[in-house]
């Protein structure tokens, strides 16, 4: 590749299928050489589709057109020394390499990171597997499915829908939403890992597991349990209003619980045609509409059904009430935000033709994402790639020019400061992971305008006890932190924070399009304080087009991107994901992006703007959907937590109240497996069973005869038990039993952090391990204002005279 904000780094791809490859496209799609390793038969991804008017065709996938874009291929088959010995010459000039093979076949084919660091020690490698090479689980086989319940995403979705929850078992997301997150996490890492190579000279072994990369989504719901034991962990159970509401032509995801947005609602109302019942006593206050709640439901739900859900939408988005549409693969397609902002794009292939397929998960300006080249013909560069080795010195990769001498440790950012004006759940989480790797990060609050996930600490605090520094969501997001309040809206606080963009290497932001821009903090104004200056502006779905103003949660926002679409009960309406998703996954993206961004810079001295949409982003991990859409002209079904390529594949009842365990049987040997470990049933050994054709007819028969065997089992018992035969299985757990699993434990995926107001909680750290790194230092997130004097005073040199004035006047507040 010849441009890009990584462009100077060679990545090698030995990986087959999502994670492992979505890692390395993010990487390639950003700039760097990647060169993806398959084995004689081809990537597995080239057999998965969608495939145009579905005729299987290896050079024809769907989702391995979008996965392998910018990516060049070779053939070598690794169970040969031929092959090996290649794939060690590729390594000793390479940055990086991606890898998804398990510990034990590592050690057969003397692969391991230590084999590989003796040819290049600055080589870092990153292992992509469904738990990672240690742990209890380390040689356990996996699903998306089975990772997603067992990382406990499953246990809460659908959002706010269930009301009987032993008749609805927990789902299953739309898609591939945990091998997605775990790409995602992976390439997050990798440039964590960069920049420690950087700082200390050394590469090192990256080890990510699709177990922990779910779990991290949890990371609010973790020190919610922590810090209030006796707390109801929210599960999928419907409580309030639903999250989905049908319209006359489909559907909208709307918030209500509030006084300002039943306001906004009511006056939608009154346009479209004011129902009698809104006048009644029983809604006009907030108390009464809690109490009364299931009948107002009902009355709302009644009214929608007759409006029109673009109606709906444009009224919501006219006053910045959290409300998208909950858009079919169709409507994303032809998404006039998405076609305003050129989302979507239109790759050429010389075998499958001209492929829309979604853009970048991040916007960054100075060297923007593309795919400059479509994804690889099966062995396409073999020749090319190795002459190209053969030719080339073993230099010591490149690397970029950080200033040596610091002291070896874990603080791969030290130096950097981030001033961070975001808020809630996103972009807190993402300047958090650049605070644990060791980045001074200010954050910028106001006693005036209290960040939501801080004022939860006055509804319920830490050990029942409520303070502004007692939130549990606030103090899980926002580790590693400074602390300080500022009132922008007095020209002096403006002045104080444009001082501090001046001594800052990234400012980041969340506040709704256009008000940082008036507030003379854009990025146009400050690269004129701070030329090099990197920023990053999150939002529901941009800074641009028609529908910049739309403002919502991620759980609004995922609706957008149509991911709630193709997630549901068979039969049943959409459905959302639980877990507060996509604000997590979206925040580790965001932090991919800054550390891509801070890399180009560290290199060129180079700043620029980053854009972040949640839709967009949420949109990159449904790539498969919305192909089959611009490939086919079909939508993608909700299926609940069966799948056309497997069967048996869903959830099974265990015993114990709401216990369930998630099966999937890959292949016809998995199928036999399973059936010997439960017995050989007389309903399991009907001949058609032998192929998945047969199986996918009976697949009523054979999840009732399943449960049967289940019930009579916990669900760990049921997950250990047919690991050890080699079938996909996990728990569906919730948070208690992640925070007690020995595998995340042994992981490290949870960390101990004494915070001085609540003292010591258990929170979520990083996910994977880094094995120049074996502990990583965790802060506390800050008090109100805890920082005020060393930031304003120290850093900035106000006189203590002026300080205090500043604060008695409600500059610094």
């Amino acid at each position: 590749m010849a441009s890009g904000a990584l462009s100077d780094l060679r990545v090698i791809e030995c990986a087959q299928g999502v994670p492992g490859p979505f890692c390395a496209k993010l990487l390639a799609d950003y700039g760097a050489d990647v060169v993806k390793i398959e084995p004689p038969g081809g990537d597995r991804s080239r057999l998965h589709g969608p495939f145009p008017s579905d005729h299987p065709h290896p050079e024809k996938s769907g989702q391995f057109l979008y996965l392998n874009a910018n990516k060049r291929s070779i053939v070598l088959d690794l169970q040969g020394e031929t092959g090996r010995r290649a794939l060690r010459h590729l390594v000793r000039t390479a940055d990086i390499l991606v890898i998804d093979l398990p510990a034990e076949r590592l050690r057969r084919l003397k692969l391991t990171y230590a084999a590989l660091r003796r040819l290049n020690q600055r080589l870092i490698m990153a292992s992509v597997t469904p738990f990672g090479l240690s742990g209890p689980y380390r040689d356990y086989t996996a699903t998306d499915l089975t990772l997603f319940h067992l990382g406990g995403m499953g246990r809460a979705t659908p959002y706010n829908e269930v009301t009987d929850l032993e008749a609805s078992p927990p789902l299953w997301a739309g898609g591939y939403q945990a091998e997605y997150m775990t790409g995602m996490t992976a390439a997050a890492a990798v440039m964590a890992a960069i920049f420690h190579r950087e700082a200390y000279g050394e590469g090192q072994l990256v080890d990510i597991g699709g177990m922990e990369s779910v779990a991290n989504m949890l990371r609010a719901i973790v020190p919610e349990y922590t810090f209030n034991p006796e707390a109801v962990i929210p599960t999928r159970l419907k409580t309030g209003f639903g999250w989905v509401m049908p319209c006359k032509d489909g559907y909208v995801s709307i918030a209500l619980n509030s006084e300002e947005w039943w306001r906004s609602f009511r006056a939608i109302m009154q346009e479209l045609g004011e129902p009698d019942w809104v006048d009644s006593e029983l809604f006009s206050t907030a108390a009464g509409r809690v109490a009364n709640g299931d009948a107002l439901e009902q009355l709302v739900t009644a009214w929608m059904r007759q409006q029109l859900q673009q109606d709906v939408y444009e009224r919501a988005l006219s006053r910045r009430m959290p409300c998208f549409p909950v858009n079919s693969m169709e409507q994303v397609a032809n998404s006039r935000q998405f076609q305003f902002r050129h989302f979507l794009e239109a790759v050429p292939h010389p075998v499958a033709g001209t492929v829309t397929q979604p853009g970048p998960p991040a916007r960054l300006t100075g060297t923007p994402w593309a795919i400059q080249r479509p994804a690889p013909l099966h062995d396409e560069h073999t020749v090319e790639v190795l002459q190209q080795v053969s030719a080339r010195p073993a230099e010591a990769p490149s690397v970029a020019n950080i200033p040596s001498g610091r002291p070896r440790g874990n603080k791969p950012l030290q130096g950097f400061r981030v001033l961070d004006f975001g808020w809630v759940l996103a972009v807190p989480h993402a300047t958090a992971w650049l605070g644990i790797l060791g980045a001074e990060v200010i954050r910028v609050e106001s006693a005036g305008r209290l960040d939501i996930a801080r004022g939860a600490g006055m509804r319920l605090g830490a050990d029942g006890v409520v303070g502004l520094n007692r939130s549990s969501m606030f103090n899980g997001l926002n580790l590693n932190k400074k602390g300080i309040t500022l009132n922008l809206g007095d020209p002096r606080g403006l002045e104080l924070a444009k001082a501090l963009v001046a001594v800052s290497d990234v400012v980041t932001e969340n506040f709704a399009a256009g008000v940082f821009e008036k507030l003379g903090l854009g990025y146009e104004a400050i690269k004129g304080i701070k030329p090099d200056i990197v920023m990053l502006s999150g939002s529901p779905l941009g800074q641009s087009g028609p529908d910049r103003d739309a403002t919502g949660w991620g759980p609004n926002t995922q609706a957008y991107a149509g991911l709630p679409h193709i997630t549901g009960y068979e039969g049943g309406p959409p459905s959302g994901i639980g877990g507060y998703y996509p604000d997590y996954i979206v925040g580790v993206a965001m932090a991919f992006a800054m550390l891509t961004a801070l890399h180009h810079r560290a290199r060129t001295g180079e700043g620029q703007f980053i854009e972040v949409a949640m839709a967009e982003t949420v949109a990159t991990m449904i790539p498969e959907a919305i192909i089959e859409y611009t490939m086919n002209g079909r939508e993608t079904p909700r299926r609940g937590n069966s799948d056309p390529r497997m069967c048996p594949h869903g959830i099974y009842p265990c015993g114990g109240e709401d216990t369930w365990v998630a099966i999937a049987a890959a292949g016809d040997a998995e199928w036999g497996r399973l059936r010997a470990v439960i017995g050989d049933p007389t309903w399991s050994l009907e001949p058609a069973f032998e192929t998945l054709e047969g199986r996918q007819a009976s697949r009523e028969v054979i999840d009732r005869g399943l449960a049967e065997w289940t019930r009579g089992r916990t669900h760990f018992e049921v997950m250990h038990t047919l690991q050890a035969a080699g079938v996909a299985a996990g728990a569906s757990t919730e948070v208690r039993e992640l925070l007690a699993d020995p595998h995340l434990r042994e992981r490290g995926l949870f960390v101990e952090v004494d915070h001085p107001e609540v003292g010591p909680k258990t929170m979520v750290g990083l996910p994977g391990k880094f094995s120049a790194v074996p502990v990583w230092d965790f802060a506390p997130a800050p008090l109100l204002g805890e920082h005020n004097a060393e930031i304003f005073q120290g850093l900035l040199g106000v006189t203590e005279d002026e300080f205090a004035r500043l604060v008695e006047e409600r500059v610094i507040f």
